[in-house]
């Protein structure tokens, strides 16, 4: 606002310049030179721009106050948002820490929860673990229960089979009168098992029964439950001789008696027996007397020293109840030795003899007893696979494979037969047939084939147009060659 002073002053000048002139007679100090020096025109010019500059002010101030205005509102309007917004800073900081504070009281319950969970898994882990060693030791108890009550009821059943050995004999002596005394007895069905006990092993499971889980012997308990080693020997000989008469299907009676006799040099016997009896303080003997009192028709003989004692026991046991008639099976269980095949050899073309005889092989048999092919079975349960050396080894499986190729071959020789009987009468007929049929060379089949199709062959066994005497014929020949 500089210029205001100036406009005031320019319009007093301007007012009072008339009484200027008439003073300035008056003043005799006033320099009258000065005064003429203004132009008037001038002043008026610059009055106007002045005044066209207040208007260009005044408009700018006014454009300025109404941006001002504008202003104002918009930092009214701002301030507003502002202040909204910070309430809903205020509100949304206010959620967050009521969030925090819930997320804090939730993972404190999650952890305490998780606590929580992880004592009940490890009480209900401890608890099933309880409840499972408890079941165990419930099962072992049954398990063990159980096993006494199966070795009391075969002990109970051996003893009335014995009893009954022993008493029908007594009984029917005491009934029979002097007359009836002539009557002969009906002849009692049974079976042989006869062991080289030189030659086979017993099974590891055996002796396996007589000790506990840590490997002590548990002697007092199996003595007083009958389950010694030699007895467990028996049992097993007697089960797998049952399980084969059932498997037979009555050519074995049932009520068969089961005789066994194992033949061995007891002195030379420590190499079978040796570890074990160690280990349960028990002599071969006694092994072969646990053995003998189990079952009343089983034997544990000592033969002595020298392999042939054992050979001639087992040889002449074997002639003896082959040639019996109520004696309905033999079970050999002396296949390591080839010695032994001399023994059979004379019965291998006789029907009744193969059907009697059984060889118990122990995993392997010796080259001559296996070429016999005799019938034979496999009681792992009893006999341990004997140590046999790797080219003897050897030699068997190639001869394995030798009969067993021409095993299928004879098969197949068999089952060739009737087509070659089929072909030689199909090439008789042809050779009485009229000409060009009597000198076909093909198939005889084809032949057939292509008449009951209603078409001709010609000699070299082609397709050809049937004919009069063709189309007549192929029934005739059919039958014929059928």
């Amino acid at each position: 606002m500089s210029w205001l002073p100036f406009l005031s002053l320019q319009t007093a000048s301007t007012t009072s310049s008339p009484s200027l002139t008439t003073k300035e007679q008056q003043m005799p100090g006033l320099n009258n030179s000065a005064i003429h020096e203004y132009d008037f025109n001038d002043i008026a010019e610059k009055f106007d721009d002045l005044q066209k500059e207040l208007q260009k002010a005044n408009a700018r101030l006014s454009q300025q106050q109404a941006d001002i205005q504008n202003l104002n509102e918009a930092l009214a309007s701002k301030t507003r948002d502002l202040a909204s917004r910070e309430k809903t800073l205020l509100k949304a900081t206010k959620e967050n820490e009521r969030l925090s504070s819930d997320l804090k009281k939730e993972r404190r319950q999650f952890s305490e929860s998780q606590s929580r969970l992880k004592a009940q898994h490890a009480s209900a882990l401890a608890k099933e673990k309880g409840l499972c060693a408890q079941l165990q030791e419930e099962y072992k108890i049954q398990t063990e229960s159980l096993n006494e009550l199966e070795a009391r009821y075969v002990n109970t059943k051996f003893d009335l089979e014995y009893l009954k050995c022993v008493a029908e004999p007594s009984a029917q002596a005491l009934t029979l009168s002097g007359r009836h005394r002539e009557i002969l007895l009906p002849p009692q069905p049974f079976v042989v098992v006869l062991v080289d006990g030189d030659a086979y092993d017993w099974a590891p499971e055996i002796f396996a029964h007589a000790f506990d889980s840590k490997g002590a012997p548990i002697i007092a308990r199996n003595i007083a439950e009958h389950q010694t080693p030699g007895s467990i020997a028996a049992s097993r000989i007697r089960q797998q001789v049952l399980a084969y008469i059932l498997e037979t299907k009555g050519q074995i009676p049932v009520s068969s008696k089961i005789i066994t006799r194992v033949f061995c040099n007891l002195n030379g016997y420590e190499s079978h027996l040796n570890l074990p009896a160690k280990r349960m303080n028990r002599s071969p003997r006694t092994f072969a007397l646990d053995f003998t009192q189990k079952m009343p028709l089983f034997d544990y003989f000592d033969a002595g020293r020298g392999k042939e004692r054992v050979d001639d026991k087992i040889r002449e046991n074997f002639n003896l109840y082959l040639s019996t008639p109520n004696c309905a099976a033999i079970f050999v269980a002396a296949c390591l030795d080839n010695g032994f095949a001399r023994m059979l050899e004379p019965y291998t073309g006789h029907e009744a003899a193969y059907e009697k005889i059984i060889l118990v092989s122990p995993g392997h048999m010796a080259l001559e007893m296996f070429k016999l092919d005799f019938k034979s079975v496999s009681w792992p349960s009893v006999f341990a696979p004997p140590d046999i050396r790797p080219e003897v080894l050897q030699r068997h499986r190639q001869e394995v494979s030798k009969r067993k190729a021409a095993a299928t071959q004879v098969t197949k020789d068999e089952d060739s037969k009737p087509l070659v009987a089929n072909q030689q009468a199909g090439q008789a007929v042809l050779r009485s047939l009229p000409p060009p049929l009597a000198d076909w060379k093909g198939p005889v089949h084809n032949l057939i084939a292509a008449f009951t199709a209603g078409r001709g062959l010609s000699a070299a066994g082609k397709a050809e147009p049937s004919s009069e005497w063709i189309r007549d014929g192929p029934g005739e020949l059919k039958a014929a060659v059928d």
